[in-house]
């Protein structure tokens, strides 16, 4: 049997933080913006395959718009089963996509997308994603004139 007076047993107290998080959506720290170099990589359409793979492979790592470019010449060329290093072309796509999406490089997350058929079925979730971070919103209506 335990003796219970032999023991010095402390109450847990309140944790109480100076600060209580974000008080309105623009308190929230702004992410840091990365900018797209400003390459035109149409010079590289009439290329062979090879130049083209060996342009991709040396382009920056930070071209994310310049290196979905010349994949998508080569996927016109060569499909999606064109295999670069141990990736085939369309995984080289699906991270780009990734990692311009996580940068907010639009351009280039647009481009990949659409080289991935990628289609959105609503525009309300990416409306709404807008207007959360504080962006404004115009919708035009086009009118048919005869």
């Amino acid at each position: 049997m335990v003796d219970p007076e032999g023991f010095h047993i402390t109450p847990f107290t309140q944790v109480v933080h100076g600060y209580t998080g974000y008080q309105s959506l623009t308190d929230i720290p702004k992410a840091l913006v990365f900018h797209e170099p400003d390459e035109n990589f149409d010079h590289y359409v009439h290329k062979s395959t090879h130049e083209l793979v060996e342009a991709y492979k040396g382009t920056a790592p930070d071209s994310y718009y310049g290196r979905a470019q010349l994949l998508g010449f080569l996927l016109e060329r060569e499909g999606y089963d064109l295999y670069i290093g141990m990736e085939s072309l369309k995984e080289h796509l699906v991270k780009i996509n990734r990692q311009a999406g996580t940068l907010r490089l639009w351009k280039a997350v647009r481009y990949a997308s659409s080289l991935l058929k990628q289609l959105v079925d609503s525009i309300s979730p990416n409306i709404t994603t807008l207007l959360v971070n504080g962006k404004q919103v115009r919708l035009l209506k086009r009118v048919k004139t005869l």
